[in-house]
């Protein structure tokens, strides 16, 4: 499954946009769907756009390995206190009711991090759909 049928199930499945991380927990789709191989990562594929955010120190390397073109950085003193505020502003215009998660792969701590960030989101487990 490529990048655009992943999207096209998440729309079938009602499942606004995705968040796939390689944040404290290592998600092994993230290298998959971007091929590009991060120590920290996150790629947003919401229905009519996908963006990666990688750490600064891998951004030059990203963009020359990275299937994935719209690629953003995020700064190392802000990856801890201002990740999810910068996801949820990439997400701010989007309408997102409905967020996917892969539970098989994040921890109980980031999950209950994530729903504290994105407060009036639901989450969907999207691990089924990954495992496909």
């Amino acid at each position: 499954m490529r990048l655009k049928e992943f999207q096209k199930i998440l729309k079938s499945r009602k499942i606004d946009a995705a968040l796939i991380m390689n944040y404290r927990s290592k998600d092994p789709n993230l290298l998959y769907f971007t091929q590009f191989e991060s120590d920290f990562g996150i790629l947003v594929a919401a229905k009519k756009f996908v963006r990666s955010v990688d750490a600064q120190m891998e951004i030059e390397r990203a963009k020359k390995s990275s299937i994935i073109k719209n690629i953003m950085k995020i700064e190392k003193k802000d990856r801890k206190e201002r990740l999810f505020d910068f996801i949820r502003g990439l997400l701010k215009k989007q309408n997102i009711r409905r967020i996917g998660i892969n539970k098989n792969i994040v921890s109980l701590n980031e999950y209950k991090e994530i729903k504290k960030s994105f407060k009036n989101i639901k989450f969907a487990d999207i691990s089924k759909i990954l495992n496909k």
